[in-house]
């Protein structure tokens, strides 16, 4: 599939995983796509090779940036390519200083290293970061323990990710922001209140009538017994 389809995350960080080696750990967006499982074809990829040596993968107006530990723990975040390369990485640098000071005995046991469940809280993390480093160009500016760092980001090769993707076998990247499926959800939730309604109307009319029914059904059994019985007595 060729092309560029995308309709949202211009100029801002759009994703971003944590993860194992291959197997993410912790992951968030603010948009839907196919993002996703593009970054987990990068992450087996990548995996195989030397994850300390920051890296980027170029892909239809977007650019997947990547950096790892000496432990195989990598922080990968997806932007638009127009935010440049100094945000991105300084950016997974805070966010790899904050993974590993939270999480550092949980990744030592083999039982918890990659259960993902155990890194859920840290999707807010990656929520409030991403969003701060989305709105603040100079944002790189406000965290001097990388200043030192930003210099390695201009020797960061960018890689064309269809080198990455096995057999020409292509992903159409999009990025579609969640606000449509508010959209589609409020529009939902009105139809399936109209419809509430309706069937709540109509069964209530059903049940008048039942009730009615039964009411006369009722009544005249009531008069047969009691004619029966002699208690009334028949007019003449």
């Amino acid at each position: 599939m060729s092309g560029t389809s995308n309709s949202g995350g211009g100029g801002n960080l759009v994703y971003t995983v944590v993860a194992a080696g291959a197997v993410p750990l912790v992951e968030y967006s603010p948009f839907r796509g196919t993002f996703s499982e593009i970054a987990r074809r990068i992450l087996t990829n990548w995996a195989l090779t030397d994850v300390t040596k920051p890296k980027s993968y170029a892909y239809q107006g977007y650019v997947f940036h990547c950096v790892g530990d000496e432990n195989g723990i990598i922080f990968m975040t997806l932007a638009d390519e127009s935010i440049g390369h100094t945000r991105p990485f300084i950016f997974l640098d805070d966010i790899s200083k904050r993974f590993l000071g939270t999480y550092s005995t949980a990744l030592k046991n083999p039982v918890t290293a990659q259960n993902p469940k155990n890194y859920e809280a840290f999707a807010r993390v990656l929520k409030e970061q991403m969003e701060f480093f989305s709105a603040n160009a100079q944002a790189g500016n406000q965290i001097e323990a990388v200043r030192a760092e930003v210099e390695n980001v201009k020797q960061i090769m960018v890689t064309n990710i269809d080198k990455v993707l096995e057999r020409g076998d292509r992903i159409e990247l999009l990025v579609e922001q969640t606000e449509d499926l508010s959209s589609n959800s409020h529009q939902f939730k009105l139809k399936s209140e109209r419809l509430k309604k309706a069937m709540c109307r109509r069964n209530l009319k059903w049940t008048i009538i039942l009730a009615g029914g039964c009411a006369v059904v009722l009544i005249v059994v009531i008069l047969a017994i009691l004619f029966g019985t002699g208690i009334l007595p028949p007019n003449n």
